[in-house]
């Protein structure tokens, strides 16, 4: 791990963001960057959210899946190689998007800021699996956007979250889980899995949750 490349990416995604638009310029700056950068400082959670959402799949290779906030498109790379090819993606920038392109891991990709809010061009009951890492981050996207991940997910379909476990705590004060928890009641949804994962970003631990859909 290059200490400048990581206290320049950590201080970057630490900064609080005044508005999603300020975030997708952000992105969009360091568009031809982000692997690299990325590379250096030890990313390990698209491997996680990869391999956990490859697991709960099974052997379903054709499994429509999505890639929230899928950024260059690490997380579905991973899945590329572990045989799943039928992958969408959403992102706000359009800049990642040029770049995820280039590796042809989706079929389409969505630029939209994913919220609380209805996501453009995606209907209810779209994917068999959903991963996305990283969007749970200071300024970036709202715990409520968990209902529009459940929205877009298939009864049966399972969601995989995978985000820095500092965040969880320090940033959302718990409120993804409980979202979660209100659905669990509800029978909407089951919890699948719930865990530390060493290393997410450089140093910093990861929190993954998995959930299935049961019902809407």
């Amino acid at each position: 791990m290059t200490t400048s490349t990581y206290n320049t990416v950590n201080e970057r995604l630490t900064s609080f963001f005044d508005n999603k638009e300020d975030v997708i310029e952000n992105y969009n700056k360091m568009a031809t960057v982000y692997d690299s950068e990325y590379d250096q400082c030890g990313y390990n959670g698209p491997r996680y959210g990869a391999e956990e959402l490859a697991r709960l799949l099974g052997e379903n290779k054709d499994a429509r899946i999505v890639d929230v906030a899928a950024g260059t498109g690490r997380s579905s790379e991973i899945l590329k190689g572990l045989g799943f090819t039928n992958m969408d993606a959403v992102d706000g920038s359009d800049n990642m998007r040029v770049i995820a392109m280039e590796k042809d891991l989706f079929k389409r990709y969505i630029v939209s800021m994913i919220s609380g809010d209805p996501t453009p061009g995606i209907d209810n009951d779209s994917y068999d699996g959903l991963v996305t890492v990283g969007s749970f981050c200071p300024g970036h996207i709202p715990a409520e956007t968990v209902q529009e991940m459940v929205r877009i997910v298939k009864p049966g379909g399972y969601i995989v979250i995978v985000m820095r476990e500092q965040w969880f705590f320090e940033v959302y004060d718990g409120v993804i889980e409980r979202i979660f928890y209100a659905l669990m009641q509800q029978g909407k949804v089951r919890r699948v899995s719930r865990k530390i994962v060493p290393k997410h970003f450089g140093d910093h631990d990861g929190l993954l949750f998995s959930y299935q859909i049961i019902k809407k």
